[in-house]
């Protein structure tokens, strides 16, 4: 199986990891289906009106297609699965209003986007990957991946200072087509080394949906009980919380512990699944809760930290039995 899952990026634009080829395609479908009415015998007073297709399925392209990094020998991925909440809107659509709206609004274009991987040979892993919807829109809209497919990179990577003025990294320059590929075919050196944050999810529940909201992403231990861990994607967040501690790596507040992942900061037992070194570089701030709790997972939304008890009732045995 090629596609086991999908999220949209924009409202025609959609997000969809492909186990064959290692990588994630951004696929846009500009072309509306032509909807036209289908014979029916209504029956009684209630007419139904049904509608179809006239020209059977439309093509989905591949706008950009996404190497992951390649994996070790023996190792493979097995399953990736991707969510992002909240899901894109159309422009036509009508806008909350602020008195009824959430307590946090997130917007879509601005969220993360989490991938969830199994992979493995003999023994499987768990990792999972964070990447802003922003980054990929760029790297969809961007010019400098068009064109001759030989062609080489131009000026000098970005400085530490311009990472760190722009950290979704707008046009690179350097950003370009894979030279043993079609231009669409970026390499995973050319866009996530910086615009990517891998995971260990061994002990992480990941097969919960709406973990995620808008920048954060809510987590707990599958060994219970546990901290709950909030990580914050929000480049200006991380801002603000760098500026207050200085040169302390955390901070402490009456019920959490709040800490800074920076760029290079292993997050990966990156030896045991990949080929070759991968560098994990997009900052996060995480906040772990000092009590812990015995919540099956966490699930979160523009208002709530939701946890959830999940209980197996026992077998009855059956009747008449020893």
């Amino acid at each position: 199986m090629t596609y086991n899952s999908l999220a949209f990026l924009n409202e025609d634009t959609l997000i969809l990891p492909n186990l064959q080829d290692n990588a994630v395609e951004l696929c846009s479908f500009t072309q509306k289906p032509a909807w036209t009415p289908a014979a029916v015998s209504p029956s009684g007073d209630n007419g139904v009106l049904m509608l179809e297709i006239s020209s059977g399925c439309l093509p989905l392209p591949t706008s950009r297609t996404l190497k992951l990094p390649a994996t070790r020998q023996g190792m493979s991925i097995l399953r990736m699965a991707c969510r992002g909440e909240p899901n894109p809107f159309a422009t036509n659509s009508i806008p909350q209003t602020v008195e009824n709206g959430p307590l946090f609004r997130p917007v879509p274009e601005s969220s993360i986007v989490i991938f969830n991987l199994l992979v493995g040979n003999n023994h499987h892993r768990s990792i999972s990957f964070v990447v802003n919807r922003e980054s990929l829109l760029r790297l969809l809209e961007s010019d400098d991946l068009e064109g001759n497919s030989n062609t080489q990179p131009e000026g000098d990577e970005p400085t530490p200072a311009e990472l760190e003025e722009n950290p979704f990294l707008k046009n690179p320059d350097y950003t370009v087509a894979d030279n043993r590929g079609p231009p669409s075919f970026i390499p995973w050196s050319r866009w996530g080394t910086r615009t990517v944050r891998w995971f260990m999810t061994d002990d992480i529940p990941t097969r919960w949906i709406t973990t995620s909201c808008g920048y954060r992403w809510a987590t707990i231990a599958e060994n219970l009980p546990s901290s709950i861990y909030i990580r914050d994607f929000n480049p200006w967040r991380i801002k603000q919380v760098k500026a207050k501690l200085g040169d302390k790596e955390t901070y402490e507040t009456e019920q959490t512990t709040v800490t800074v992942a920076r760029p290079g900061s292993p997050t990966l037992e990156e030896e045991s699944i990949f080929a070759d070194p991968v560098s994990s570089d997009l900052e996060y701030l995480e906040v772990r809760t000092k009590k812990e709790y015995n919540y099956s997972s966490v699930f979160m939304d523009e208002n709530w930290i939701l946890g959830i008890v999940v209980s197996i009732p026992r077998t009855c045995p059956q009747a008449g039995g020893d």
